[in-house]
Parts: C-alpha cells; structure tokens; sequence
C-alpha cells in the first residue's frame, strides 16, 4: 500500500548493501558503523532515527523526491498538490496521510507517503537507485529509456528549485528613460549593511564544525535541512553545504 514502510537496500553514507539498519519513519538505511556519533558498542543492525527525521522534516509540494511503488525501482518524481493532480487519480481512494506524485519521463502519477519517499539531490544520477532496483536485468529498453529521461528532468527542476523558477521583481522605471531608477538614498545605508551582513551571518551558522562534522547529508546540518547553504566564512572550506555558491551542481565543462 502506498503507506506501507520500505528501506532503501543501500546504506546513505557508503552506498553499499548488507547488514543495514533502517530508519523507522522515512526509507533512509545505514550501517551503523556509518552513523555520525555512533558508539562503539552499538550492535551491528538496529533501529535507528535519521537526522532529517529527528528535526521533523516534512516532504512539500514541489519538492524532487525519490519514491518506490510496488516492484518497480526507486523513481524521480515531484509532489503535488491534491487538486493538480489529473481527474482519474483525484478518483482513486487515498488514505490518510498520502499526496500525489508525478513521476518524472513517464504519464504516470500515484498517492505516495513519507514511509515511500526521500529527498532527490544535486549528483543523483540514478546509480544508488539502479542498485536498489534489484532486477535491472528484467527491465526492458523502454523502461530504462524512461528512467534515464526522468533523472535528466528531475535534476533540471531540483536545480530550478534551488535556484528560483520566479522572474524578479521588475524594478520602477523613469518616464524619460528604460533604465531602472537607482535605490533612493536614505541616509541608513551604512547601518542597513552591517544588519544584512549580521543577519546573514546568523541564518548561515550551524554546530556541525564544533562537532568535527562537515555538513554533510548524515550530519544533521541544520542549513542543509532548511534549504540554505552554510558561510564560508563560519564552516570554512571543507563544507559540504557550498554546492551553489561554489558552482559545484555543475556537470561538465562550459
């Protein structure tokens, strides 16, 4: 069913199989040995609660996901709102707690919960999800055709997404000229600066340097989970969390 729980049968840290533990809300698996802060007496395979699933996190609308349906392997998609969703799924019974999907290279869309699903990011290209699928051989051209389109479209619209698919704000303009007016002068400006630069500072700070971590997706990086990228100046240049400032979602040379 769609709320029935499924682990990934790759671990999140090292990308290998065997002797995995699961996270008990969300399908994310790890070994333990791989588990930040993890004692050395833990047993080899026990139940455990990822980061991400420790601070609440939520999947949203719009939000790039991995997401698994009965035998079929991980796939791309995007989550909708109930109401965009086309009719003939509107009609089918969902249960509580489950949203709409669209699975990204095909037609298809279907009612999916937390229990199914985990967060697309920059440098998924299909590798981790073609391990979990088990029956690569099996699959036929078509299918392996769809997938790959649907991995290229989804790491177009999580790249979208980071980056912000909204034109900005037209600026006002004089009546004598096409250029846009420059900002008013207030007088304030030095103080205005130093607020920014202040404000700045504290939505960029994080606890993962004081705990010898790196920002990275098993650290618990509190930016990483709000979306925002760390300060280089606060994380320093080992940081996981720069992908976009430092241009590192790039693939290929320009």
């Amino acid at each position: 069913t769609a709320t029935r729980h499924v682990n990934t049968s790759w671990c999140f840290a090292c990308l290998r199989s065997g002797g995995l533990s699961g996270c008990q809300r969300c399908p994310a698996s790890c070994h333990i040995a791989c588990l930040p802060d993890s004692p050395s007496a833990a047993p080899a395979v026990a139940p455990f609660t990822c980061a991400p699933c420790r601070l609440s996190w939520q999947p949203r609308c719009g939000d790039i996901v991995w997401v698994k349906v009965g035998p079929f392997r991980w796939w791309p998609c995007e989550i909708l709102l109930a109401q965009h969703a086309p009719e003939n799924i509107q009609r089918l019974g969902r249960q509580l707690g489950t949203f709409p999907v669209r699975f990204f290279g095909t037609d298809e869309y279907y009612w999916v919960s937390l229990a199914r699903l985990f967060p697309f990011k920059d440098g998924d290209l299909g590798e981790s999800a073609a391990a979990a699928a088990g029956s690569a051989g099996t699959e036929t051209a078509e299918l392996m055709d769809k997938f790959n389109e649907g991995v290229a479209l989804a790491q177009e619209a999580w790249r979208l997404s980071l980056l912000g698919e909204l034109s900005a704000v037209p600026q006002p303009v004089s009546a004598d000229s096409d250029q846009p007016l420059p900002p008013a002068p207030t007088g304030q400006e030095p103080q205005l600066q130093q607020a920014e630069a202040s404000a700045s500072s504290l939505m960029a700070k994080c606890d993962c340097q004081r705990r010898g971590r790196h920002c990275g997706e098993l650290d618990g990086c509190a930016n990483r989970l709000a979306g925002i990228e760390c300060h280089p100046a606060a994380c320093g240049p080992g940081c996981l969390n720069q992908r976009l400032s430092r241009f590192g979602w790039l693939i290929g040379a320009v």
